[in-house]
């Protein structure tokens, strides 16, 4: 079953991360080992590979061809795509993140966002109703959001995400895997009250003293950096990777009559 490559898949994902060549990037403001040693400490691994391949799960349970999802899964194409943007970082910004992730709070923050990503989506109500946040806690982590303009990135990417599912995936399949994924984001006063959630659960382990650290470090240029590079990177790898489902698509139809494997 496809599943039962979980962790092969993930393995490769964050090996191909770690093994990015970053000679063919002109604008490198940091070394390769540099970026080596962030994407290990940080967020940007683990947010990436976990988004990637919730992805392509998805797509192997429409059926789409499982030999040519797994090749996707650790193409070098993607994580170019993605992890490349934060050679821009600088030494100044490089120096205040990894001292950042080498906090508590960062450690904290990383191991936070890591259990998110091993979350189904349909549970975050019921952990929110579990887990409400205090007016005093909310408040703090709103602060937080605002400084690193989250709201914003995701209105952006979320508006981005429907042009490319509507025009590349919508009238291809005969059945949306992206239905209610749609549904949820098409009007902003929803995209908040699903940050609110997901920011509470987030955040669910952080005393007011952690929050009070984590808003100093969402103050600084790295943290607000960071995010800003990480959602232009989404950016970049999913138009890509949908035009490639699209071939797959494309290829596994005029496959059929002839019983050949398509590969993307």
């Amino acid at each position: 079953m496809y599943s039962k490559n979980i962790n092969f898949i993930k393995f490769i994902i964050v090996m191909g991360l770690l093994f990015i060549n970053s000679s063919n990037i002109a604008f490198a403001d940091i070394s390769k080992d540099q970026l080596y040693d962030y994407l290990k400490v940080s967020i940007v691994g683990d947010f990436f590979s976990s988004y990637h391949f919730d992805t392509l799960i998805k797509l192997a349970e429409q059926g789409l061809d499982k030999t040519s999802l797994k090749k996707m899964a650790h193409n070098e194409k993607y994580i170019k795509l993605y992890a490349h943007n934060f050679m821009e970082l600088n030494e100044s910004e490089y120096t205040q993140l990894m001292k950042f992730y080498n906090t508590e709070v960062g450690k904290k923050y990383k191991k936070s966002m890591l259990s998110m990503s091993k979350i189904n989506k349909t549970n975050y109500k019921p952990l929110y109703e579990i887990n409400k946040c205090a007016k005093e806690k909310q408040a703090l982590i709103n602060s937080i959001n605002k400084k690193l303009n989250i709201l914003q990135y995701k209105q952006n990417f979320a508006t981005k995400y429907l042009y490319i599912i509507n025009s590349i995936l919508i009238n291809k399949l005969e059945k949306s895997i992206y239905d209610s994924e749609i549904k949820e984001i098409k009007y902003s006063d929803k995209l908040m009250e699903n940050e609110k959630i997901f920011s509470c659960i987030l955040y669910k382990d952080f005393t007011l003293n952690d929050l009070n650290k984590m808003y100093s470090y969402a103050s600084t240029n790295a943290i607000q950096k960071e995010t800003q590079l990480m959602y232009e990177g989404f950016d970049n790898y999913i138009s890509v990777f949908f035009e490639d489902i699209e071939k797959i698509k494309e290829m596994k139809g005029s496959g059929d009559n002839d019983n050949q494997t398509p590969h993307p």
